[in-house]
């Protein structure tokens, strides 16, 4: 059977294959373990009081940075080290989980948009 979706933990969680397109190519193919390890890191979740997302972002080992109502999820090459920076900055951050990139992330990172495509839209 196949099917085509938008919503990426159903993918996840039912598909044996899984194929990512961009720009009308194909982005990646394979079951979703391959694809997630396609790409590295961790994500770390956590609830942080006062947090600043700028001051997130510029924590050590962080790749990107969100934070919504008081709970922050930043996306490391280093989880370790980006745990200890943000403990040390915000030590009443609470609620931390660290998980493997999922296939979202996976589909974010394979099939985001890079320099010379942006610089053809423009033109």
């Amino acid at each position: 059977m196949v099917f085509a979706t938008h919503y990426l933990d159903e993918a996840e969680e039912f598909a044996d294959r899984v194929v990512l397109m961009r720009g009308g190519e194909i982005a990646a193919d394979g079951t979703v373990a391959k694809i997630r390890a396609l790409t590295t890191g961790r994500v770390l979740r956590a609830s942080v009081p006062d947090a600043k997302e700028a001051d997130l972002r510029a924590l050590p080992g962080v790749t990107a940075a969100a934070l919504r109502l008081g709970r922050v999820e930043l996306h490391c090459e280093d989880s370790d080290k980006s745990l200890r920076a943000l403990l040390t900055t915000y030590p009443d951050a609470y609620d931390i989980e660290i998980s493997a990139s999922g296939l979202e992330e996976a589909f974010l990172s394979l099939t985001a948009a890079d320099e010379t495509d942006v610089q053809e839209d423009a033109a």
